[in-house]
Order: C-alpha cells, then structure tokens, then sequence
C-alpha cells in the first residue's frame, strides 16, 4: 500500500472498529487493541499486517444486519439501493466527502470521452437513474413511441447513451437502417460487454463504446480508457485486492457505513502493467461473478473470460449451457440468408463436442398497441375526480381537440424519458402544440387546458413563468365567458395561486382576487403535490429550514393532514414559510380552532429570543384544541418538530413509543410515515449515541421521502429492463 492509501484507510479501519459488525472479526484478525491508545486509536500498532488476517465481508451478511455496519447517522446525504441481481437488495448510506467524492470520480473519467456537463447522458432501457441535472432516462418496453422519444433526445443535442450492454443492442437491432443523429458515446454496465455487442453498437450508433464497471455499496469505480481500451479503477475512493482470484474492497470515504474487505461476488484479473495511456492506477479485466462457471473445452471458466467475437451477417447471438454437453443458440441474423458455419467452429473450438440446438430469432415487430379511445368529458372527468393511478393503468384517448392535452398530461404524469431538469423533448413539443393552439370553444375543455398549463408550470419549476403568463391570459379570457360554475372558478383561482411557491413573481400572484373555498379535486391535490416538490426545491437552493430535513415531507405531510379542509390560507402560509415573507394582502382564516391554533404555532419567528417558552405556550394551546386521535397525533408531530427547531434531541424512550402508537392511527391514509421524516432522521441519531444501531437503521430507511421523478421511474421500470444472460448455464433447459 502506498502512503496515500495507508493514510486513507487508518481512519476507516478506525471507523469500523467501533461498529459490531466488524468486531469478531477485528478481534479474530488481530486488528484491536485491548485498551484504547491515549490518542484514541482502537487498532494495534502492526495495523497493516493484521489487516491482511480479516475475515472478508460478503453482501448478504450486511443485508441481513444492516443496522450492525451502521456507524454514524449525522452525515447522511446519500441512500443508495444496490440491484438486487442475485437476490434482495440492500440499502446503504453514505456521507458529504463520499458523495462528493463520487460525482468527482465520474466528471474525471468521463473527461476523458469528451462527456463534458454539457453534454447529457441518456439511461436507456435499464434500471439506473439518471444522476447529474442534465442527464435522463429513457425507461419501458421497447415500442415505436419508445424509439421516437429516443430520436427525439438525440436530435436535441450530441448525447452518450448509458445501460446494460444486451438491452442497448436491442435497440441497435431496432435501429440498423435508421440514420441517426450524432451520439458522443455508448458506456456499457451492469453486464459483461462481449465483442458481438461492441461491434453492434459501434456500427449502428456510429460512437466509441466505454465499458463502465461499478458496485456502489463498496466505492467501486471505473471506465475503460480511449487510448488503450483498458478498464481504469479509481484507486482515490477504493482500496482494491485480490486474493485467488477474489476481488475484496475497502471503500476509503464511507464512515456512515464502512465496507471493509468486502466481497461484491466479483471476479477480476489486475493487470500487472502498467496502461499504455500512460495514466496512473490500477486496471484490470472483469472475468464476471464467482456463480457464472462455464464448462468450455479447457475445463471450467468464467463467463466474463470467454470471447464472444462479432460475425458476419449476425446481428447477435446468445448460447445456454443446459450441461456439460449440450447447449442452446439463439441467433438473430441480418438477412433472410445466412451462414452460421463460423459460427459453428467458433462454438467447437470454446466447447468442444457438444450438441448445439440453434434456435433463429428476428427482432421483434414494434407493433404498438392501439390506445382505446373516450370521449373528451369522461377523460376529464377521470383526471379531475378519478384516481390517476388507475386511469394510467387503462388509459384511454379522448378524440377530438382534447387529444393533446390528454398526450400531454400522459408525458408529464407518466413519461417515459425522466430527466433530471425540466421536461422530456415530446414533453417539450406537446406542451408548445398546446400553448398554440386556439381557445376551444367548448369552456370545459379550456377549463382542462388552462389547469394543464399551470400543471406544466409545476413541473417546469423555477423555469416556468413563460408557461404560467401563456396559462394566466387564458385564463382570462376564459373568465369573460362566464359559463363556468362557481367550483370551476374556484379551482382555476387555485391553480393559479399555486405556482406562487415556487416562481420568482409569486409575490405578484398574489396580488389577484382569492379563490373561495371549495373542495379539492383529483387534479388540484396532484398539481399541489407537485409544487410542493418544486417549492422544497427552491427553499433547499437558497438555504431555508435548515432544521427540518426532508423539508418536502413536512409539506406533505401537512397537506396529507389538512386537505379535506384545505382553504388559502394553507397556501398562504406555504408562501409566507418557504419565502420569508409575506403574502400581500388579507387572506381568509381557517374556521377550524384546530387548524387555527395550527397556524399560530407554525407563525413564530424562526429564532425568538424566548423561543421555547413561546413555542410551548402555543403547542399547548394547539393540544386544548383537539378533538381526535388524528389531531393528537399531529400534536405529537408538532412537538417533535419544535425540539429540532431548537435544537434539542430527541430522546428514544420518548420518541419511539410515540411513533410506534401514533403511526397506527394514521394507517388510514396513504404515506403515512411522511411527515414523520424529520423526527425519524433526528431519532436515527439519538438512537446511534444509544447504541442501537439496528433501530437507527430503520429510521433512515423510513425517513425516506418519495419524489415524482423518482416514483414514476420506479413505476416504469418495474417488470421490465431488467439484466440479461448473454452467456450463461442454465440446467434443465
């Protein structure tokens, strides 16, 4: 180990040795000290030499006692959720100087393609979510929309497309006679990238083809290079062996929860030379996991070292391995007329006599399904008092000249390209057709436009207020008609006053007439959650409610609570809380004591100078209100988020019989754990000083808050791209 690495890996050892998890195994190695050191130090003074004695760790250890690996619960930025391959997955926390770490390791490598920030990276037909702002994925089954919302990307600006190597080629497949748009790259993960595939990909997408090998949970990292074609591991974050053929990691940067000699299941080779590129570091070559043996004419190999070369007039091909002897191919020629006799000897010459059953494929015909048809006011009608959830699940055009908007609403509820900043380029068009578009005579379906409009802006955010100005002189206009009924009108005001939690002008939305009361519709309760993620956003950027973190779960968390009453002047309040001022003007008061006394709590300053003889005279005026065990419970809430406004922790023996009793009452409605994120972050951490490292594990877990970018990937990609076997046995077939 070079004095870098030693440097990096003490404090990590350090780390460890003080979560149960690691300590039979420090203590079998020789790792600990019988007392500590007077600077502290738990480890023994030939630290190194005992470190090479450690017992290696495998994932399903941690998996099973995850809360036994947890070392701290203060510096959580990052959650991470590993594939679940090989069975469950398992969640895992890490730190600022991890993540920080990582995002910097990748901007280097990257570099190195010429994939700078500005140029996005395009998930395709895989499982990973897209991670820098600009970047996106393009998730579901492979149709003719899908390759039309993929031309789009790619003709917007010069792309890199990212995902499992077996799930690009199949697009490649789609997409052989099609003159593409330029594509800066095709970085492959999460499978072994063969020869076959990088022929492929190179031929259709006309772009370099990067190899990229990852396991996050240890720190693992890295790309293959331009100049020599060898996979580069970032050294900087990950101390790399290998012993017989076992590759074990120890991540440098995670002290939230160390993986220590852990093993990913995979298998590489460390090349001894150094790269002809002449960079520094380690490189090596993936032979694939430990469980992926084939049987080969020189005895048992792994998957990942066996060559599987491209062929002419072949597109790709895939073998199983039923058994020692016989093996299956499954072959997509080019052509209607083929020749497989290379192929033949090539299967001969890596596995000897065996039978061969060759199965030909052709790509499958992208056939869409037709999408059954409504007309225009039952497809209103279910997207303002439907459940949403429901109606994607059969959905159904309207004809007419509500067409749009119901493509519309579809891309922006349900999109198939997530990108981290702004909306989809179908998204993109659809929303300007629709901006262009006439007045429909019929107020109705203006109605659903407008409300579409102000919907867009939500989910634009910061960058919406040409959308809002478009939707607001419609808006009215529409109004001068004066045939929509009082609750129309009503909704349309809220729509409008929506956006003013997050836009620049919200001051200025203001300024209009207020709604009156009326009942919150499907859509109103929809497009406040999605201002409501925009608006915790904003806060977050400019600094705002340091204290109360996920600050997008107390907002929902109050409006779970207070939406069968909900008024103005929740929203008002939202504005006043979130921006620091405010709004103009006078706002009608709840009628509700409770909801009332709610807002007086909620209303004292951030910092007074006898704050906590204040907040609890108005927590106990908000207690004298109550009249049902949901209102206790959102007492208890509220008490919960004083003491992490001042900064007080909160007490396990306290706390926990409160969430464990409260929770229960909620179960009524959906989420009920969001507005608890806060005091379950804070109780992860009072639970660590405890020593109850399996209970603050389940905190961090729960107090998880749910995105709309994040739940609708989930959503789509959930059954489909998924990995696949290019090579692999599988007995019995």
């Amino acid at each position: 180990m070079d004095t870098t690495t030693v440097e990096r890996l003490r404090p990590i050892l350090e780390c460890a040795a003080t979560v149960p998890g690691y300590r039979d195994r420090f203590q079998s190695a020789g790792l600990l000290r019988e007392n500590a050191a007077s600077d502290g130090s738990l480890l023994v003074a030939n630290w190194q030499q005992a470190f090479l004695n450690l017992q290696p760790l495998d994932r399903a250890t941690v998996r099973n006692q995850p809360g036994a690996f947890l070392a701290n619960a203060t510096d959580v930025v990052y959650r991470g959720v590993t594939s679940g391959t090989q069975g469950r997955s398992l969640i895992y926390f890490a730190g600022e100087e991890w993540n920080a770490a990582r995002l910097q390791s990748r901007q280097r490598f990257l570099a190195w393609w010429g994939i700078t920030d500005e140029i996005p990276i395009l998930n395709v037909a895989s499982r990973l979510f897209p991670l820098r702002p600009m970047d996106g994925a393009l998730i579901g089954t492979l149709t003719p929309p899908f390759i039309y919302q993929l031309l789009d990307q790619l003709a917007i600006r010069p792309t890199a497309l990212r995902g499992y190597p077996s799930r690009l080629c199949e697009v490649a497949v789609q997409l052989r006679r099609t003159r593409l748009p330029p594509v800066v790259a095709v970085i492959c993960t999460g499978e072994r990238l063969y020869g076959q595939q990088r022929s492929l990909l190179e031929q259709v997408f006309c772009a370099p083809v990067v190899d990229e090998y990852g396991c996050q949970e240890t720190g693992i990292s890295g790309l293959t290079c331009p100049e020599g074609g060898r996979l580069h591991l970032d050294n900087t974050r990950c101390l790399y062996e290998v012993v017989n053929g076992q590759l074990l990691t120890t991540d440098l940067l995670n002290q939230v929860m160390p993986m220590v000699r852990y093993d990913c299941g995979d298998r590489l080779v460390i090349d001894p030379e150094p790269c002809s590129c002449g960079r520094p570091g380690l490189t090596a070559t993936v032979l694939g996991r430990v469980e992926d043996t084939i049987h080969t004419s020189t005895g048992a190999q792994l998957a990942g070292a066996i060559s599987m070369p491209a062929f002419d007039g072949i597109c790709q091909y895939r073998v199983v391995q039923r058994d020692d002897s016989h093996l299956t191919l499954f072959v997509q020629p080019q052509h209607e007329s083929y020749q497989l006799d290379n192929l033949v000897n090539w299967v001969q010459a890596t596995f000897g006599e065996v039978a061969a059953q060759v199965i030909i494929e052709k790509p499958p015909l992208l056939n869409a399904e037709p999408i059954p048809e409504c007309d225009e006011l039952t497809w209103i009608q279910a997207i303002t008092q439907g459940s949403w959830a429901q109606w994607m699940k059969q959905p159904a055009i309207p004809t007419g000249s509500a067409q749009g908007l119901a493509e519309l609403w579809r891309e922006l509820v349900n999109p198939p390209v997530i990108v981290n900043q702004g909306v989809s380029p179908t998204a993109g068009r659809l929303l300007q057709q629709v901006i262009d578009s006439a007045a429909d005579t019929d107020s109705t379906i203006e109605w659903i436009k407008v409300r579409l409009l102000l919907f867009a802006c939500s989910v634009l955010s910061t960058s919406g207020t040409a959308v809002y100005q478009q939707a607001i002189a419609r808006l009215h206009t529409l109004l001068q008609r004066q045939t929509l009924s009082q609750q129309q009108q009503a909704l349309l005001h809220l729509d409008r006053l929506i956006p003013s939690l997050y836009l620049p002008n919200g001051a200025e939305i203001w300024a209009e007439p207020l709604p009156s009361f009326t009942p919150l519709d499907t859509f109103a309760v929809h497009h406040l959650l999605q201002a409501l993620e925009s608006a915790a956003q904003m806060a977050i950027a400019q600094g705002r409610l340091p204290r109360l973190r996920p600050l997008l779960s107390v907002l929902i968390g109050d409006f779970q609570f207070f939406a069968p009453q909900f008024g103005v002047w929740l929203l008002a309040y939202w504005f006043a809380w979130l921006r620091e001022q405010p709004v103009p003007g006078e706002v009608p008061a709840p009628t509700d004591p409770f909801a009332q006394a709610w807002l007086d709590w909620r209303h004292l300053p951030a910092h007074p100078t006898d704050g906590e003889r204040l907040r609890l005279a108005a927590l106990s005026v908000l207690e004298a209100t109550v009249r049902s065990p949901l209102e206790q419970t959102r007492v208890v809430i509220e008490r919960g988020y004083a003491q992490l406004l001042q900064q007080q922790p909160l007490d396990p023996e306290t706390w926990l019989p409160q969430v464990q009793s409260h929770v229960g009452k909620m179960s009524e409605r959906p989420a009920n754990l969001t507005a608890w994120a806060p005091i379950l972050k804070a109780l992860a951490r009072s639970l660590m000083s405890a020593n109850q490292r399996a209970l603050a594990y389940q905190c961090l877990v729960a107090a998880t808050t749910p995105t709309s970018k994040g739940s609708a990937f989930e959503r789509l990609a959930a059954g489909v791209n998924g990995k696949q076997v290019i090579l692999g046995c599988k007995s019995g077939q």
